[in-house]
């Protein structure tokens, strides 16, 4: 039996499709308005905001206008604003409106679910966020809005284009049993099962710098990812761990939130093979308990989405080869008392001549 191998890795940028949604409607033609454009998720087990989760979510607008001269004094005129959708319509809270001066230059930001700790020129600078729950998982968006002229009233009916980034990264567990696939109309023989994967190491706090980077504290965050599920059990969360067969794929119940920076963790789980086709203690070849993998100078962008793939199974077996079929040899003669006779099965050996005596 050949040991079981696992391979970790990251994988890929995440690929985002934007989608246009009004976020704010007055009754003034010329108050200021904004639309958002957030990356699209597929997966009900996803954390990450989406045009339609958004729509439960707060805006915290900032924004500043000048005069298009030199020298001109910044004025603020949105500071961390709300904007959300609790009675059906986007709205700013407590009645702020700002509006549209042509010849005027504006530039705007907005953040969702992060605490802004530093503000240069009337826009986030500092971005702070901590770790949630499982159940709580909080997606952090950040889109700003440049150099936009009074006369232009930014897009289209006055309204301003946030296109939001994902400031986080992401991961999901992925798990592929590699045991090579029986013979058409065979049951399958050793099937999988994946539970309590998790990594360590993991920052649970940092501080994002607008145009720049992360700065990551607390290195010491456990982060849970579940059992590996079955691959079209993406709409329900079970509590058991899928029972893969050759050639099977599933994913973890969980894909995380993670604080971007660079880290070494270690990747647990543990694995259970099982061979004759069911999951039973009979069968239970081997289990990998609480197996480790150190991954060193992982590397987490914010935005991006990273698959750590797990592989197993069980490649060497079993097999026979036959060689050769040895001759015959000699038997010994076999005699009767009853029967003079000699089996004719045996050859018979010629006698030896007596020591001393002639032919």
């Amino acid at each position: 039996m050949k040991k079981i191998l696992l391979s970790v890795f990251a994988v890929a940028a995440l690929a985002s499709c934007f989608q246009n949604e009004d976020i704010v409607s007055t009754s003034d033609n010329n108050a200021i308005k904004f639309d958002s454009y957030v990356g699209n998720t597929t997966k009900a087990i996803d954390p990450s905001l989406n045009n339609s989760k958004i729509n439960e979510c707060t805006l915290y607008v900032w924004g500043t206008t000048q005069q298009n001269v030199d020298g001109a004094a910044t004025v603020s005129i949105f500071e961390g604003v709300e904007v959300s959708k609790a009675t059906g319509v986007w709205k700013y809270a407590d009645e702020h409106t700002a509006y549209w001066i042509d010849g005027n230059i504006y530039n705007f930001a907005a953040v969702v679910n992060g605490t802004v700790t530093g503000v240069d020129n009337g826009l986030p600078k500092t971005i702070s966020y901590t770790t949630q729950n499982l159940e709580d998982q909080l997606d952090l968006l950040y889109a700003e809005a440049k150099d936009i002229k009074g006369e232009d009233k930014g897009n289209v009916d006055g309204k301003v284009a946030f296109t939001f980034d994902h400031l986080l990264s992401k991961a999901v567990f992925s798990f592929e049993n590699t045991t090579p696939a029986p013979a058409t109309g065979v049951a399958p023989q050793v099937i999988s099962t994946v539970s309590n994967v998790r990594i360590k190491g993991l920052s649970s706090s940092g501080v994002y710098t607008v145009g720049a980077d992360w700065g990551t504290t607390n290195t010491s965050l456990t982060e849970n990812f579940g059992d590996i599920v079955a691959a079209d059990a993406n709409q329900v969360i079970t509590d058991n761990p899928a029972q893969i067969a050759e050639q099977g794929k599933g994913k973890s119940n969980y894909e995380r939130l993670l604080i971007p920076g660079t880290y070494s963790v270690e990747v647990i789980c543990t694995i259970k093979l099982y061979l004759n086709g069911a999951v039973d203690n009979n069968n239970l070849a081997h289990e990998y308990k609480d197996h480790k993998i150190t991954v060193n100078n992982l590397k987490l962008e914010p935005g991006h989405s990273y698959n750590f793939a797990l592989s197993a199974g069980l490649n060497d077996q079993i097999l026979f080869n036959v060689t050769r079929v040895n001759g015959w040899e000699n038997g010994n003669t076999h005699d009767s008392d009853d029967d003079d006779t000699v089996n004719d099965h045996y050859p018979v050996p010629t006698p030896e001549p007596t020591p001393g005596q002639g032919n």
